[in-house]
């Protein structure tokens, strides 16, 4: 009776019929989504509800015989997002996605053929090799490169950085362990992206382990400094092994010198990682790719297409100079899933990513190239980079207004300076009071002791209309701050 009661309901669960209206109905609300947010008739974009409050909204025992419609649990769901496409959304380095790459989700959310293992997955296999391929191309590098995709730039950081030090460290880390009498070492801008310093951490290096190298008043890697870090920790006796350079930096958007950076890394016999998790997809745009000079000497680069190439998270790639570098970081046989281990073996990608059970991500990489063609995403490109420099000159004409420096993409940090009061505290006030109001969600950083508004401009539906409105809210909020009406 339990088996007749169960397989009626699992006809029902996988009913073609039911799955058809329920996807018509979940369209049709993403559609009216879409429609109302990208022509800006609403341009709230934050909620101040807290926590707590949003705990209670989806509170839920999840019992009961019939469960609630789907369409109506969506609903819920839509009244409590952060909307990216609206182009109010200044904030985080998070892309607004293109609906085509939603219908390739699901399609890889259904099919669920696993990338780690050939036989589970053979079309994600040869679409993935396809994409790698591409990136390492547009890279510069030759046919002898090779890499994957994994789940983000933090993962993808600290697997490139496995490989380095399994490549320098002058003995087999994996089988025998990290030894005791040098301790490892990494020079990092002070710049970079806290996952590489997380990276180190998790490999054992430590704080001390991970080497901050200054950056220069445009906020790029310092090349004497790097020269001096590098000097200084010999001394100490430690071993350092990898340079990790900013295509481009997360706080400012700034692209560090390749170029001078892999000639130290040459002379010095070190690995040279680029982490262009945000900035390597200007390697698309025939106006702005110069920014990223010098990349095809770098032995590993990290490229997150799920920021700049407006596709959902994620999709993350890591990309070796020498393909034979991708398949040293993990050694061991599993070998009921895995038979063949030699370096012809690039199918089975789990032979070189932390995840086992890894999803088609690069399905949405692929559908959404050959379908718009490359030049798409390169005018894309050109179109937020340049937004970006227009809006910063125009704050720079205005006397209320300074930035830290002038972006080279789609990053920007800037703060209001008319006022005697303590400048730090009054950008943090306006940020509070701006996400109360709702109307632009923006983030801020700190910068050489100054805090700064940040805006990433990454929604392809923003104009000089929407930030000059930006820049007016702000000034009626520090009007508001600094003379309150009594």
């Amino acid at each position: 009776m339990i088996k007749e009661n169960l397989q009626e309901k699992i006809t029902e669960a996988y009913n073609s019929e039911t799955f058809k209206e329920q996807g018509y109905k979940m369209i049709d609300m993403l559609s009216e989504y879409l429609a109302n947010i990208t022509k800006d008739t609403d341009s709230r974009v934050f909620s101040n509800k807290t926590p707590r409050q949003v705990e209670d909204i989806f509170k839920c025992t999840f019992q009961g015989d019939r469960g609630t419609e789907y369409i109506e649990i969506e609903k819920d769901l839509m009244r409590e997002i952060t909307p990216l496409h609206s182009p109010h959304f200044l904030g985080h380095q998070v892309s607004s996605p293109l609906p085509l790459s939603a219908l390739s989700n699901a399609m890889m959310s259904l099919l669920n053929n696993s990338n780690c293992v050939y036989e589970m997955g053979r079309g994600a296999a040869g679409i993935e090799r396809a994409v790698t391929k591409w990136m390492c191309k547009k890279i510069g590098y030759n046919e002898s490169s090779d890499g994957f995709l994994t789940s983000g730039g933090t993962l993808g950081n600290l697997t490139a950085l496995l490989s380095a030090r399994q490549a320098k460290a002058g003995y087999d880390i994996w089988s025998e362990g990290v030894k005791s009498e040098k301790q490892l070492a990494v020079l990092v801008s002070e710049q970079s992206h806290y996952s590489v310093k997380r990276a180190a951490a998790i490999m054992g290096i430590g704080n001390n382990g991970a080497i901050s190298v200054a950056s220069d008043k445009n906020y790029r890697m310092d090349i004497n400094a790097l020269k001096e870090e590098y000097t200084k920790a010999k001394a100490q006796g430690k071993e350092v092994f990898a340079v990790v350079a900013n295509s481009c930096s997360t706080a400012t958007g700034t692209y560090d010198d390749l170029e001078s950076i892999a000639e130290f890394c040459k002379e010095n016999n070190l690995w040279l990682h680029a982490d262009g998790a945000h900035g390597a997809a200007a390697l698309l745009s025939d106006k702005h790719r110069g920014h990223l000079k010098g990349i095809e000497h770098a032995d590993s680069v990290v490229w997150d297409a799920h920021k700049m190439m407006m596709l959902p998270a994620l999709a993350t790639g890591v990309l070796f100079k020498n393909g034979k570098m991708s398949r040293q970081t993990f050694s061991q046989n599993a070998s009921y899933i895995l038979d063949r281990l030699d370096d012809s073996n690039w199918y089975d990608y789990g032979l070189r990513t932390m995840e086992c059970t890894k999803p088609f991500m690069s399905l949405n990489v692929y559908s959404t190239l050959k379908h718009y063609g490359e030049k798409f995403f390169g005018d894309y490109i050109d179109y937020v980079y340049e937004l970006t420099k227009e809006f910063a000159n125009f704050l720079e004409s205005s006397e209320d207004f300074e930035i830290a420096v002038m972006p080279e993409s789609n990053i920007i940090c800037f703060r209001y300076i008319n006022s005697k009061a303590d400048l730090n505290d009054l950008q943090i006030k306006i940020r509070e009071k701006l996400l109360d109001e709702g109307n632009f969600y923006i983030v801020k950083t700190g910068l050489r002791g100054k805090t700064y508004l940040r805006c990433t401009i990454i929604n392809p539906y923003t104009d000089m209309s929407h930030l000059k409105a930006l820049v007016e809210d702000i000034r009626k909020i520090a009007a508001d701050i600094l003379h309150p009406v009594s």
